[in-house]
């Protein structure tokens, strides 16, 4: 069975019915007893108040798993009495030999049935399992719909990786993005909760899915260990059909390259060098978000000459080794990565406790707009343009930010045109 289960035909017929018919009061502590979930997992799906939205998260935390992870979760919805509606599904997959009627799960049975044994399990389950999340279906449809019927690609570009020599444009018609957000940290790092970086995630999750980019995961809370493994099984998971890949990471930040995990801070670094080394990312856009401060030293400001009335206006608001492409010629190992930051380097970065940061909010609103001639360098200039108007005056204490990127990209990036 393995990982083609979650993209077979058979569980695609089936999928918009789990989401319709799923209880998530019954499904979601089940899953957490029966190891299916850890607790980012949980903490993310509790926030969504939709139930449609709500089931499509957490079947894409579960995709990921190995034929054990569809037992298991297959055993759920059959035994689930308020999940019964579901019998097609359940029929539909009552023969395959890995799923006996006769098998029981005892804690997953604990778990629906008691509110205490909820509990017991949620502290036992085991954190560490980082399930990847599923293809689009849409996205899935069409890719099966250029594979011709002997299982080959119907187009000889296809899983291609890389563009023509001569071209000038980066070929991206889909992608994959990872999204971890930290906003609670232990005591001893001594920071303070990030009181309205809640909404981020969501936000920016909605944005790339309708840019055509498939969410691996939305983490919330990772330790330094857990981000790392995060990174790395994001990396496994890219595949040649991927056209570039997305890693927007939300947290406290300091000076000198680092970004903080719950417990302890790590190297930016780090998370480039996961990008540098996937395969199948080789003369590909890699691109990151770091939305943190880099400083804590305040934006000077001055009234700009081409846009003095702007300018003036705002101060008055309130305060709120190298690589070789599949074409043979070898590129740099830094190519083809754009990152773009909060801030610049040594200053910090705002946040509004019920709006969110304002780097994201900005990124959000850009990558919401229908500009389909509008390369990605262009789209991140509209966003420090944005953002630098933002800034506002309390008293003698100045509110601004000015957000940064770097591009090493070689050819025109435009994202995937923005679903309706």
């Amino acid at each position: 069975m393995g990982k083609s289960v979650w993209t077979s035909d058979k569980f695609l017929s089936h999928y918009m019915e789990l989401i319709r018919s799923m209880e998530p009061k019954g499904i979601r502590p089940a899953c957490k007893a029966a190891r299916l979930l850890n607790v980012g997992h949980i903490s993310a799906l509790e926030a969504i108040a939709d139930r449609h939205k709500h089931n499509e998260q957490l079947l894409r935390f579960l995709e990921g798993g190995d034929d054990d992870t569809f037992r298991k979760f297959y055993n759920i919805v059959r035994r689930d009495a308020a999940l019964n509606i579901l019998k097609k599904f359940i029929n539909d997959f009552r023969g395959y030999k890995d799923l006996s009627d006769d098998e029981h799960e005892e804690a997953t049975m604990v778990a629906v049935n008691s509110s205490a044994a909820v509990e017991k399990c949620t502290q036992s389950a085991d954190s560490s399992r980082l399930p990847v999340l599923p293809r689009d279906p849409e996205q899935e449809t069409n890719r099966k719909r250029e594979v011709g019927s002997d299982g080959n690609a119907a187009r000889s570009t296809a899983g291609s990786t890389a563009v023509p020599l001569d071209s000038k444009e980066y070929k991206l018609d889909r992608g994959r993005a990872l999204i971890i957000n930290n906003i609670n940290f232990v005591p001893k790092t001594k920071l303070r909760k990030r009181h309205g970086a809640e909404k981020d995630h969501t936000d920016l999750r909605d944005a790339l899915e309708r840019r055509q980019f498939t969410i691996h995961g939305c983490f919330q809370d990772l330790t330094a260990e857990e981000t790392k493994a995060t990174l790395k099984h994001f990396v496994e998971s890219v595949c040649s059909d991927d056209d570039a890949a997305i890693i927007a990471i939300m947290s406290h930040g300091g000076s000198g390259g680092k970004i903080w995990a719950t417990d302890q801070a790590i190297e930016i670094s780090t998370v480039l060098t996961q990008l540098k080394k996937t395969d199948h990312l080789r003369g590909k856009p890699k691109i990151s978000f770091f939305q943190a401060c880099r400083g804590n030293t305040p934006m000077e400001t001055h009234i700009a000459n081409d846009d003095s009335t702007a300018a003036a206006s705002a101060s008055e608001m309130p305060v709120v080794s190298g690589s070789q492409e599949s074409s043979g010629y070898y590129i740099p190992v830094e190519a083809d990565m754009i990152m773009g930051f909060a801030s610049v380097d040594g200053y910090s970065a705002k946040r509004h406790t019920e709006k969110g940061c304002w780097y994201i909010r900005h990124l959000v609103e850009v990558l919401n707009d229908d500009q389909p001639d509008q390369r990605l360098v262009d789209m991140l200039t509209e966003v420090n343009d944005r953002v630098a108007k933002e800034g506002n005056w309390e008293g003698r204490n100045q509110h601004f930010q000015m957000p940064s990127f770097t591009s090493q990209l070689r050819k025109k990036l435009y994202l995937p045109p923005r679903r309706a």
